[in-house]
């Protein structure tokens, strides 16, 4: 039986056995104390009940109706305890045990789903002990599995699965239970309909709430072999007054399937929050696939997760106090990876279209990255430390590259990159070490062999050497066209003040410019209109001014 995994905490049997009826039924109560209350209605073949209570104010309704072959047992033990088993129908086995004051649990074991008189081989296990707490479950359909334990004062749990082969609870891992709680005032809820899913809560700590919702069918079924867990979800907190939602929906059709969706949320540490909503109703597939996983520690950390098609993957990793994550995901293929430390970083990650990936690393504090990718294969990868410091990344089309680092390798704080590209181009900033600095890169492929762009501005540069500078400025790098080059190094070795400017424009292709300045208050203009122009601009020193302008 499945709900073995508990078997340490497995009812006592009471060894007193009651005549056999014509229909075998049997029936053991055994009461101590006062006012207790027991009450067993048994119709058809083979049920058994077997009902313990202790000391005073108990109560035990058992009713297994026609067509039994339920085996319900209750031993409650302390003063105010209430179970109640309801069980209809085919190979049903509950087992509750109750020790403490003023516990309650309620089970009612189905028929429902498809048929007429659908029901096999649910099972369940309610174990509890301490003050106040409550269960609620009900399972109606196919093969059912329930296992639920709660230790520590006024926890909550509620779960009700219905559709065919449901499962709360790991007959072969003993670690993984349908709801296990420790603690003081714990919610955990689960909701199930639909076909072939896993949903497991372990919480620890007090004032958690855990809770499930899975609603996925497993269309289309494959043919042969044994059918797949449709959907997976796993919530283990804590720590206190954390909350974990995990949705899973899906009805599915010939063409279009949410099947094979796993979410695990892990929450360590205080006031966390986190979200993951999963789903396929537009992706043509036979399977959906999407993953996701958040990990939160730390304080009032929160982020969310919602992914709507194929292939997709969103990790999150929040270590540290106050951020912020959000990943939206469409399409098919793409993957998205945040993780942040520190505090108070927020993070916003959205996907659609086909195979494109997104890596965040923010460290520090008050550091703010946002990332859209609408197209095919863009690949986006932001680093960011100390403080203060903005990225933003949109790619649209085919092949983008972008890199930003800010704040990486030293004390660099308030920089801003901005970056757009569409088609095929490849961007790179970095600014590590100043502060101030701002930066933005546009780039349009009209069709052709790669744009590039770098801007250096108070960072290490390529050769290792510290770039040094604040409050520069590398305004309006804009290409357009294919195969156009632009490099843009600021830097104030001799402290005169920084508050440098760039800006460079091409428009064509195979293009290429390169401004070095280093001081104060330096400023160039680049213009190139056409094809196979070159330009280098070269100034150190306060004041300085060129403007280059070819083609027209």
């Amino acid at each position: 039986m499945k709900y073995a995994i508990l078997a340490g905490v497995s009812v006592l049997a009471f060894a007193m056995a009651a005549p056999a009826a014509a229909q075998d039924n049997s029936s053991t109560i055994t009461q101590t104390g006062g006012t207790q209350t027991a009450t067993v209605q048994q119709t058809g073949q083979n049920a058994a009940a077997t009902v313990v209570q202790g000391n005073a104010d108990n109560t035990t309704t058992i009713t297994q109706e026609a067509n039994s072959g339920g085996d319900a047992t209750v031993t409650q033990t302390g003063a105010d305890n209430n179970a109640t088993v309801g069980q209809t129908a085919l190979n049903s086995v509950a087992e509750i045990e109750q020790s403490g004051d003023r516990n309650e649990a309620s089970l009612i074991q189905g028929r429902a789903a498809n048929s007429n008189n659908q029901t096999n081989g649910q099972q369940a296990l309610l174990v509890q002990a301490g003050d106040d707490n409550g269960i609620i479950a009900n399972q109606s359909g196919t093969s059912s599995d329930l296992s639920i334990s709660q230790s520590g004062n006024n926890n909550d749990a509620t779960l009700t699965q219905s559709g065919f082969d449901n499962s709360s609870g790991d007959d072969t891992n003993p670690a993984l239970v349908g709801i296990d709680q420790s603690g003081n005032d714990n919610d955990a809820f689960v909701t199930q309909s639909g076909q072939l899913s896993d949903a497991f809560v372990n919480q620890g700590g007090d004032f958690n709430i855990a809770t499930i919702n899975q609603t996925v069918n497993n269309l289309p079924n494959p043919p042969g072999g044994n059918d797949p867990r449709v959907a997976t979800a796993t919530i283990n907190q804590g720590g206190d007054r954390n909350e974990s939602t995990i949705n899973q929906n899906g009805p599915g059709t010939a063409t279009i399937s949410a099947r094979l969706m796993t979410a695990t949320s892990t929450q360590n540490g205080d006031d966390n929050d986190s979200t993951i909503t999963q789903a396929n109703t537009a992706v043509l597939a036979g399977a959906s696939s999407n993953a996701a996983t958040v990990t939160q520690s730390g304080t009032f950390n929160d982020s969310s997760v919602n992914q709507d098609g194929v292939e997709l993957d969103a990790t999150i990793e929040q270590n540290g106090d106050t951020g912020e994550s959000t990943v939206i995901q469409s399409g098919t293929g793409s993957d998205a990876f945040v993780i942040q430390g520190g505090s108070g970083q927020i993070a916003s990650v959205t996907q659609s279209g086909t195979d494109n990936l997104s890596q965040s690393i923010q460290s520090g504090s008050g550091n703010e990255l946002t990332v859209t990718q609408s197209g095919t294969g863009g690949d986006s990868g932001i680093v960011q430390g100390s403080s203060g410091n903005v990225a933003f990344v949109d790619q649209i089309g085919t092949g983008g590259y972008s890199r930003v680092y800010q704040g990486d390798v030293g004390p660099g704080s308030n920089n801003t990159a901005d970056v757009t590209q569409t088609g095929l181009n490849n961007s790179f900033i970095g600014q590590g070490t100043g502060s101030r600095n701002s930066a933005t890169v546009i780039q349009t492929n009209t069709g052709g062999p790669v744009n590039t762009s770098t801007v250096q501005q108070g960072d290490i540069d390529l050769v290792g050497n510290n770039v040094l500078g604040d409050d520069n400025t590398a305004a309006n790098i804009t290409q357009t066209g294919s195969g156009n080059s632009s490099t843009v190094t600021q830097s104030d070795t001799l402290s005169l003040g920084g508050f440098n400017s760039a800006e460079v424009t091409q428009l064509g292709a195979d293009n290429l410019s390169t401004v070095t300045q280093n001081g104060a208050n330096n400023s160039a203009e680049v213009s190139q209109t056409g094809d196979d122009h070159q330009s280098f601009v070269t100034q150190t020193g306060t004041g300085n001014m060129a403007t280059v302008t070819q083609g027209m």
